[in-house]
């Protein structure tokens, strides 16, 4: 947790328990990073349509960082006639119940969320996260590529990335000890590195 949160929970709690990882253990050996360096949209949803053809996905959640962000991919996905769901924290409580019992269920393949599910989901099924836009914080991120890779099973994080956010990236990467490498041209090989 931020320390930010540390010390406002030391405030409020009487002689808390802590469990202190330290921030090179957080990454999984089991998960392995990608980043894709885009300019526009349009690219983005061109490597989405090469990613669906090209890899083997069991199921996949795709983050993006605002609820008209997670409408529109949503959208785009849809007009591409894939099975899909999206969650965002504007949806009611029972909407994002039945959301997520139906991605649980595997009634649909491909799940859009913003950043209400980065957390606390274990989905075992999941193999592959993509940031459609990286997320605005180092934490965040590591949440994100942690809804993969569950349970000793081998995961992949996919991150698209504009000239705006290749240094988060770059400070990602020095910040928890660990290798983003650039996606192969030949995507169909990265469940095999």
């Amino acid at each position: 947790m931020p320390k930010p949160i540390v010390d406002l929970s030391d405030n409020f709690m009487n002689a808390p328990i802590k469990i202190l990882v330290d921030d090179k253990d957080v990454t999984k050996d089991g998960i392995k990073q990608f980043f894709v360096s885009v300019e526009n949209d349009d690219q983005k949803q061109d490597l989405i349509d090469n990613l669906l053809e090209q890899l083997d996905i069991n199921q996949m959640i795709m983050f993006a960082n605002s609820k008209t962000s997670v409408e529109n991919l949503t959208a785009f996905l849809l007009k591409k006639g894939f099975s899909i769901a999206m969650i965002h924290s504007e949806l009611d409580r029972d909407q994002r119940t039945k959301v997520m019992q139906e991605f649980k269920d595997r009634k649909h393949r491909i799940l859009v969320s913003s950043d209400l599910l980065a957390r606390g989901i274990d989905i075992y099924s999941v193999n592959l996260v993509v940031n459609y836009e990286v997320p605005k914080s180092m934490e965040t991120y590591i949440h994100r590529i942690g809804r993969t890779g569950r349970d000793g099973r081998m995961g992949v994080a996919i991150s698209m990335v504009d000239k705006q956010n290749a240094k988060l990236l770059l400070e990602i990467e020095k910040h928890y000890q660990t290798s983003i490498e650039e996606l192969p041209i030949d995507v169909a090989d990265i469940y095999k590195r």
